[in-house]
């Protein structure tokens, strides 16, 4: 993921004009709702795992908020002000950046169809990547366990597109889901550890109200379809970017 925080206020100033939240709309209602928090060197962001019957979805809180505040003319200069306060406190370590890798996608998991759609994008320009549902091949260590909210847990170790990870999961929560691309356990992922890189914990579980799966296209976005591997060779090019333009690595490196 790329951080662009000036030119997205450029252009913010532009694409309010040509801005609507028509495309946004729910898919289903959801069973349950985990809320994370991720930790990338000095950020700190907050994410969303929403689950329904048929399709989960994950997102950044902190994207989703500046989408939703930046696309209405009602509070975009609330969002403005907040870049520019963001910018301007880039050196102060007592007020980290809410930011991470992954922070610009909204990924969506269709579990009737075996699919995974995940939105983004690079310049204010969308993409659309369709792949069918990762999977990955779990070693278990049961003699291993923590709690994580009260809950006991299971560690379980992968590599995955080129990263090895560490993760934690809860049978009291028979979902076979967890952050980002990562699932197949018999129970929910509440922790993953990666050293060197990420942290993602579990900080609260919603299952008594939560929001129904939603589509989220704030910007009424149209999406370009593109290969996944194409995509990170163009995310990953520093010449597609401003000179200067801070960069943060993928969730996935191959």
């Amino acid at each position: 993921m790329k951080i662009e925080r000036l030119t997205g206020i450029v252009f913010l100033l532009f694409a309010l004009q040509f801005s609507r939240a028509q495309n946004t709309h729910v898919i289903e209602p959801s069973i349950m709702e985990a809320n994370y928090q991720v930790k990338y060197k000095q950020m700190v962001d907050y994410y969303v795992l929403r689950i329904g019957k048929s399709v989960c979805q994950y997102f950044s809180y902190e994207k989703y908020r500046s989408d939703s505040l930046g696309s209405n003319s009602e509070t975009a200069m609330l969002y403005l002000n907040e870049l520019l306060e963001t910018v301007s406190n880039r050196t102060d370590k007592s007020k980290p950046e809410k930011d991470s890798p992954g922070h610009v996608e909204y990924i969506y998991r269709w579990l009737n169809k075996d699919s995974c759609v995940t939105y983004t994008t690079i310049n204010g320009s969308g993409y659309r990547i369709v792949e069918a549902a990762p999977k990955q091949e779990w070693t278990i260590y049961e003699d291993s366990t923590k709690n994580v909210l009260g809950l006991s847990c299971h560690m379980a170790k992968t590599h995955f597109r080129g990263r090895d990870w560490t993760v934690w999961y809860s049978e009291d929560i028979p979902q076979s889901l967890g952050p980002w691309k990562l699932g197949g356990l018999p129970g929910l992922i509440l922790e993953i550890e990666n050293e060197g890189f990420v942290e993602i914990k579990a900080v609260g579980i919603e299952a008594k109200n939560p929001k129904p799966v939603t589509f989220y296209n704030f910007w009424n976005k149209k999406f370009e379809d593109i290969d996944r591997k194409a995509y990170l060779k163009i995310v990953n090019n520093p010449q597609n970017y401003p000179k200067g333009t801070r960069i943060t690595p993928e969730m996935e490196c191959e």
